[in-house]
């Protein structure tokens, strides 16, 4: 899974990530799960 993530990370502008990080911190600083809730909200739209 972290090697994904990774990939995911250089996919993501600047902007988006710096969203997902406010995002992860606003529930909890939890990045890992932020991030696939996250991806899960993409994979849904």
């Amino acid at each position: 899974m972290p090697k994904r993530e990774k990939w995911f990370k250089v996919l993501l502008t600047q902007q988006e990530f710096e969203k997902l990080q406010t995002y992860a911190e606003s529930q909890g600083g939890n990045m890992s799960q932020a991030f696939r809730e996250w991806i899960k909200g993409l994979s849904c739209s």
